[in-house]
């Protein structure tokens, strides 16, 4: 009987003993602080999300040059025309007699420039010589009678008021002799410098005039500048119409462009001609072409304009839509969040968990990618290393990993 007592009692014992040595373990793992860590893996690139705005490649507000009223209006909203169609076009009778007016005026001046630079005809030479023996018989007449009347005025046959006639008489031939063989002489010599100069003058603006007739004759017309989409008509034939009065707004969204401002930091990212992911709300992915990259810093948002080109033959994206452009940037090492790192004096570092047991490791940084921080060296890939809270760990401590 007692040999049972002590079998009961040493089972009892045993089963006590156990759950002491249980509950012991038990205490010294609930002890032992819970981390949540970040495993770190290597990274190569990083797409950099940046908001852009939707645009038509192409747009335009159509506008005649010249006032009139619309004869033609060959267009409806949502019509598809191709570049070059005529759109819509003005009453030109005004205009066509304008150009008919100056072309006129062209070939008259033509023909005067042509007579300046032949000279005088030959016959009107030979009426010019035939007027100057004329003159030169005239004036031997008038000679002869002037020197009669000397010797008369001399006996007293004439009087004083007769002798000044004679005289006056030979002086007016005398100039007029003097006239015609100037005349002569410059029928014989052509055209003078300044007569060739004027009459190329007058050619030369008669020609301008044609041109400008030509040009407001053009400007009745509404040519489309590129293929597209007429999205509003504002007036419709017969109406007046007057210059830069907006007529048809004409669009081609058969591709978008996308604007976008690049910080200094990733613009080494960005090269024209590259090709870019792009993703439009409700539209899906997309990839788009660098077309353009500003030079110049936008003073205003500190940033560089940055335009992308997309095909948009389905016509899904619209004008005024915001589109997310994901520039991938590269990435020189291991990305880690920015709070697990820390800094002592001028050393960064980061508190690394090894089988259990916190370990402190100096790392060099570079540059920042958002919440997240490059590290170039001190890390491997599969570390793991407290996300936050470091500063409240000791080198040596042993944690229990929650994970990430």
């Amino acid at each position: 009987m007692k040999s049972m007592h002590y079998v009961v009692l040493t089972v009892v014992l045993m089963f006590i003993t156990g759950c002491g040595v249980e509950t012991k373990e038990e205490t010294e793992q609930t002890k032992q602080k819970i981390v949540q860590v970040h495993t770190v893996k290597q990274t190569d690139s990083l797409p950099i999300p940046l908001t852009a705005f939707v645009e038509y490649k192409q747009e335009s507000h159509l506008a005649f040059g010249a006032s009139g009223t619309i004869e033609r209006m060959n267009v409806t909203k949502g019509a598809k025309v191709t570049q070059g169609q005529v759109l819509s076009s003005l009453n030109t009778n005004y205009y066509q007699k304008g150009l008919e007016a100056a072309q006129s005026q062209v070939q008259s001046a033509s023909a005067l420039r042509s007579k300046t630079l032949q000279g005088a005809s030959a016959d009107l030479i030979s009426k010019q010589r035939l007027a100057v023996n004329s003159q030169e018989k005239r004036m031997k007449d008038a000679q002869r009678k002037w020197e009669t009347a000397q010797e008369l005025f001399k006996g007293g046959a004439i009087s004083q008021s007769e002798l000044d006639s004679a005289q006056l008489e030979k002086e007016q031939n005398e100039i007029s002799l003097q006239e015609a063989r100037i005349t002569l002489d410059k029928l014989l010599k052509g055209a003078e410098v300044n007569e060739i100069a004027s009459a190329d003058a007058d050619l030369k603006q008669a020609a301008s005039e044609v041109e400008l007739a030509k040009k407001t004759l053009q400007e009745t017309q509404l040519v489309a500048p590129f293929s597209g989409t007429v999205i509003d008509v504002t007036q419709k034939a017969g109406s007046l119409a007057q210059p830069g009065e907006s007529i048809i707004h004409l669009v081609d969204s058969s591709e978008v462009k996308l604007k976008v401002d690049v910080p200094l930091d990733v613009m080494e990212n960005y090269k024209q001609g590259d090709t870019v992911p792009v993703v439009v709300e409700g539209r899906g992915k997309s990839k788009g072409t660098i077309t353009f990259i500003s030079p110049v810093l936008n003073q205003e948002t500190g940033k560089y304009l940055v335009e992308i080109a997309v095909s948009n033959k389905d016509n899904v994206l619209i004008e005024g839509m915001v589109a997310t452009v994901e520039m991938a940037r590269k990435v020189n090492g291991m990305l880690v969040p920015v709070q697990s790192v820390g800094i002592k004096e001028t050393q960064r570092f980061v508190m690394v968990v090894e089988n259990g047991v916190i370990k402190r490791r100096d790392v060099e940084v570079g540059q920042i990618f958002g919440n997240n921080v490059e590290i170039l060296s001190g890390l491997q890939s599969g570390n793991q290393i407290l996300i936050s809270g470091i500063t409240y760990y000791a080198e040596g401590e042993v944690v229990t990993v929650k994970g990430e």
